[in-house]
């Protein structure tokens, strides 16, 4: 009984460290035996202007979401949470999510809420490997996204070593932001702004700084602080505030 009490509470401390973390989504993502690879087809070429239908195209039909409360004590009553499969690339985010993140979603959010299409009303941001693909993300897809957030991220892939493109050579390289950035036949009217402590994420976001060429703009910050959303809670409103004087310059 003592050994199976103290089992318990150990548990129990580690399920509470886990969910004020946010370390791990499932027991198969800790233990390292779910799958997110499944074939998919490849997605049809991007537009040049995303979000607007030339003459003579067939307008596509919205994709109307249902939304519902977000099951945990932790997040505001009104914030809503629907589950988008992706019309164009047939996922649900754990395969071909750049697609699903980059095109899939913010046609979801256009087909249900009074959002304006142009990319300079638009931004992503993340934390940690987060981090790494919101700076991917805006970086790769200047015409839907001129701002980016990153908080403790890097830009090798092999910091998420178990991903698709850190065990592959081609993948790794090209996935890389600062790879984006140097081989970029143009430099992307892009935005980014990364937070960073030395030895987590800092040294990249400098990196990143030394190669932009305008109009391609990159703000490191550094922090002090683990790698735990302790630290990019307090982060959340400095980094609102370049948000917001970012996109009001690019629209006036």
């Amino acid at each position: 009984m003592v050994l199976f009490t103290q089992a318990t509470a150990i548990t129990l401390v580690l399920v509470v460290v886990n969910n004020s973390n946010q370390l791990y989504g499932s027991w198969g993502d800790l233990l390292g035996t779910d799958s997110h690879v499944r074939a998919v087809p490849v997605p049809p070429v991007e537009e040049a202007v995303p979000n607007k239908v030339g003459p003579g195209a067939p307008e596509q039909p919205k994709v109307i979401q249902q939304f519902g409360p977000v099951d945990d004590n932790a997040v505001p009553k009104d914030v809503r949470t629907t589950d988008v499969k992706g019309r164009i690339s047939r996922v649900d985010g754990k395969v071909n999510a750049e697609t699903w993140l980059a095109r899939d979603i913010p046609q979801m959010i256009l087909d249900n809420f009074r959002a304006e299409p142009g990319p300079e009303n638009w931004a992503v941001a993340g934390y940690s490997a987060g981090a790494h693909c919101a700076a991917r993300l805006a970086l790769a897809h200047p015409n839907r996204y001129h701002a980016g957030i990153g908080m403790s991220g890097y830009n090798d892939p092999n910091g998420q070593r178990d991903s698709l493109t850190a065990k592959d050579p081609h993948l790794r390289e090209i996935s890389n932001p600062l790879y984006a950035l140097t081989h970029a036949q143009t430099p992307p009217n892009v935005a980014l702004y990364l937070t960073g402590q030395k030895g987590d994420g800092y040294e990249d976001a400098l990196a990143l700084q030394k190669a932009a060429k305008a109009p391609t703009s990159v703000t490191p910050v550094e922090v002090d602080g683990p790698h735990l959303t302790s630290t990019w809670t307090r982060l959340v409103p400095s980094a609102f505030t370049w948000l917001t004087r970012t996109i009001a310059a690019k629209t006036g």
